[in-house]
């Protein structure tokens, strides 16, 4: 599904079971086939987990996706794209083959039992806020109206 213009939602992407850099590549192609049109891609990282620690590290990537497609329905196709990439279900912040997160739809603030948009936690999380700021370091969190890197420095110094 390619297309030239639609909102700008950003995807934050991990993987850390099986072979996460073949996983992440594998969402990467469906994504732009059944989403949108993937505009940017952030290098790459190796991240600690976060939440539940006793795991192997994540790669984490994050994506910027131009789509057409509402935030519910983007949301809904990201998880079949998870589980055509393997993914089982687990518990919460346990390993996964494969995890595509919606941080941002445009400016758009959604408060649903099943999805909430900006990410609840990505204004916590220290490799979220930087794969951001590489990918759009001007980009504003509709709710505290700060960029990452100002989100960054506000982050409590034991999490740096």
């Amino acid at each position: 599904m390619q297309q030239d213009t639609g909102i700008k939602s950003f995807l934050l992407v991990g993987s850390n079971l099986g072979n996460p850099l073949a996983q992440i590549d594998h969402g990467y192609d469906l994504v732009n086939e059944e989403c949108g049109q993937i505009i940017h891609r952030t290098a790459c990282h190796k991240t600690e987990p976060w939440g539940y620690h006793n795991q192997p590290v994540f790669y984490n990537e994050l994506w910027t996706l131009e789509t057409d497609l509402k935030p519910l329905k983007l949301l809904e196709k990201l998880k079949n794209i998870e589980v055509q990439c393997g993914r089982k279900p687990r518990s919460k912040w346990y390993a996964r083959e494969l995890d595509i997160d919606i941080l941002f739809y445009g400016q758009e603030i959604v408060q649903l039992t099943k999805l909430m948009i900006p990410h609840p936690w990505h204004h916590k999380r220290l490799f979220s806020l930087k794969l951001m700021q590489e990918a759009a370091p001007n980009f504003s969190h509709p709710i505290f109206e700060k960029t990452s890197k100002i989100l960054i420095e506000s982050l409590p110094k034991i999490v740096h």
